[in-house]
């Protein structure tokens, strides 16, 4: 449900889509990324994490750190500078605020920020 909620997130507010070919024209600072910075890359390890526990194979769980490994070391440095040329400071602004992959307890743009 998260990353459905994120994507719609992308679609109706953003006029985007996740994928980098149609990213969206807006930068999206509510819903869940409001509380977290990637709940689609959350959403993607959880689903991961679930089956290699059902499916406890060598290759799952390889799968699962190897999908860990890309993101921080590839997707968060690509997705960082792609964010900043697209947004600016709006976005450097978010980032500063608003973790990678834990939650806020408040949302973003709350009166404690």
């Amino acid at each position: 449900m998260l990353g459905t909620w994120a994507t719609l997130k992308f679609t109706d507010e953003g006029h985007g889509t996740p994928l980098p070919i149609d990213p969206p024209h807006k930068l999206i600072t509510s819903g869940p990324f409001a509380y977290v910075r990637n709940p689609m890359q959350i959403t993607g390890m959880t689903i991961g994490v679930i089956r290699a526990m059902i499916h406890p194979t060598r290759a799952m769980w390889v799968y699962v750190v190897g999908l860990g490994i890309l993101a921080v070391f590839v997707f968060r440095p690509y997705e960082y500078a792609q964010l900043v040329r697209l947004f600016g400071e709006e976005y450097k602004e978010y980032h500063r605020n608003v973790r990678n992959w834990i939650p806020r307890l408040t949302p973003y743009g709350s009166t404690e920020d």
